[in-house]
């Protein structure tokens, strides 16, 4: 009786303290998902502006790129990219020649 009792409080969702989480497991996520996030949002500016000119130059043929944001739920999830297009390319060419070099 006493370890449903137990089982039963450990199962129970942690109190809300406004927008704090309190839950450690969701806390550590939640600051992994913000790391991954920056390191992949500084790893493709490198790649698409300065590290690699062949990528800007010859296979997306100049066209400019800025990363708006990163998201995903979850930090092995996949990762979903928001870029702005700030050159007059066509926006569904240039999704189509990200497609390419993007790792499957």
């Amino acid at each position: 009786m006493q370890k449903l009792e137990n089982a039963r409080l450990l199962r129970t969702a942690p109190p809300t303290l406004g927008d704090v989480v309190t839950d450690p497991i969701k806390r550590h996520v939640n600051r992994r998902l913000v790391r991954q996030r920056t390191k992949i949002h500084a790893g493709l500016e490198e790649v698409l502006t300065r590290n690699s000119a062949q990528v800007l130059y010859e296979h997306l043929q100049g066209a400019s790129i800025s990363i708006v944001k990163i998201r995903a739920k979850r930090p092995r999830q996949t990762q979903d990219v928001y870029y702005n297009l700030t050159s007059a390319h066509d926006p569904a060419w240039v999704q189509r020649q990200l497609d390419i070099v993007a790792p499957k």
